[in-house]
Parts: structure tokens; sequence; C-alpha cells
């Protein structure tokens, strides 16, 4: 998988992904009915925005984890791109 080092030209806090291998992974994680997020073991998550598995390219956003688990644990709706990084 290759990451983007720049950010998308129209939104800032998104990185575009291109996918090399011949897994299906990010095909089937696009499908999928809820949000999915990766974790790189680093302080940030990041969450899968779009793929279009004919091109394997596809986009994700970090989310700070401490972030997510606040949302998490406070019930309220998981925090999209933040500027707070």
């Amino acid at each position: 998988m290759g990451i983007g080092r720049t950010p998308l030209q129209n939104d800032p806090l998104a990185y575009q992904i291109n996918w090399y291998g011949k897994s299906r992974l990010f095909h089937n994680w696009a499908e999928a009915k809820a949000k999915v997020y990766l974790d790189f073991g680093k302080e940030h998550l990041w969450r899968l925005i779009f793929f279009h598995a004919k091109d394997k390219v596809g986009a994700i956003g970090p989310i700070p984890k401490s972030i997510f688990i606040q949302n998490c644990h406070t019930g309220t709706e998981i925090s999209l791109l933040k500027r707070e990084l």
C-alpha cells in the first residue's frame, strides 16, 4: 500500500492511498456498512473515506486516538477529520 505524502487538494486532512497488492482487503472494507479505521500504531487512527476497487485508489483521513476514544466513551458521534492535529 502506498500513502501519499501530501494531502489531497480539496481536503487538507485526507490522504490518497494506492493499493498495489492482490488482496481484496480495501475492496471489502469499502463495501462495509460500518466505518473502517486503520491503526498503524501511532497516535492517530486513519478512517477509510473511500476506495475505488477498479482503480485501487482511495483516501484515508486521520483522527487522534484520544478523540476517537473520548467519542466512544461519551457515546457521541465519532468526529470526522478533526483539525485538532
